[in-house]
């Protein structure tokens, strides 16, 4: 793949071709292979979040909006913002009880063959250590209508395009505030589907950032090796329909939230 075109396009618009110009390859596993499990935990949250159905029926504020989120998304006529909003929630009340921020639509900047491109990330999730503020998770936002329309095998590629400019900002960050920048980092990417996620775990190195930016080729054997999983639904066919609504879905969902914790370093 040395011979593919490299050229300086933004982040949000790289197609599976960027991924292969930079040596970068995608491979899907199993949840307890991709999390280095035997088995997926058991949520660590509020025990009504897995047995109420209908925010009806809710006893708190809190899962009363979550619940009313799953809905909003699920509809026919939801849309982007929809998905942002149940995203920020959900994140939100899934690590409240750690050193972490959870942020919309940051804007981060990568160097592309010469040239500076930027790219937003859907939810970002910022890591708050005693000297460094590292974003540690990276998502992708789509609703499930618009998802099936294009079926792009492209928003892999833009989420991974996401990460890498994550991880360059941290970069840089660290040698304005004059500390050492960082030789590799796992970023979490997550992407979210109406309510569904499918998770990455996207290993980033500053000799990447360096090929980027002067949009040469990784030789072998220097290959980047993205893994992604999918929540083991009970109906796979109906991962993205059905998302979050179903309790045994909800479960399942949620184990894999529970478990992708150890990657962000938490």
């Amino acid at each position: 793949m040395a011979n593919l075109m490299r050229t300086a396009k933004p982040p949000s618009v790289w197609t599976k071709n960027d991924l292969a110009a930079y040596h970068i390859e995608c491979h899907s596993q199993d949840p307890p292979t991709f999390f280095g499990l035997e088995s997926l935990p058991e949520p660590k949250v509020d025990p009504e979040l897995l047995t109420t159905l209908d925010y009806k029926h809710a006893t708190t504020t809190q899962i009363d909006s979550l619940l009313r989120g799953i809905d909003d998304v699920m509809k026919p006529s939801s849309d982007y913002s929809k998905v942002l909003n149940f995203t920020l929630k959900l994140f939100k009340f899934l690590y409240k009880d750690f050193p972490l921020s959870v942020s919309s639509r940051d804007p981060l900047g990568l160097c592309i063959c010469g040239e500076r491109r930027w790219t937003e990330v859907g939810v970002g999730i910022v890591s708050h250590s005693k000297h460094d503020r590292d974003m540690v998770l990276v998502s992708r936002l789509d609703n499930v209508k618009r998802f099936r329309q294009s079926q792009s095998p492209d928003a892999q590629a833009q989420l991974v395009a996401q990460a890498l400019a994550a991880f360059s900002n941290n970069n840089e960050q660290r040698v304005e505030a004059g500390r050492i920048p960082l030789d590799t980092q796992i970023i979490l990417g997550i992407m979210i589907v109406g309510t569904t996620p499918i998770f990455y775990r996207i290993p980033v190195t500053r000799d990447l950032i360096e090929h980027i930016a002067q949009g040469t080729y990784p030789p072998p054997p220097n290959a980047t090796y993205v893994t992604c999983c999918q929540p083991p639904v009970p109906r796979p066919d109906c991962l993205y329909s059905e998302g979050m609504k179903p309790l045994d879905s909800r479960y399942q969902i949620l184990s894999c939230y529970e478990a992708s914790k150890p990657i962000i370093g938490i």
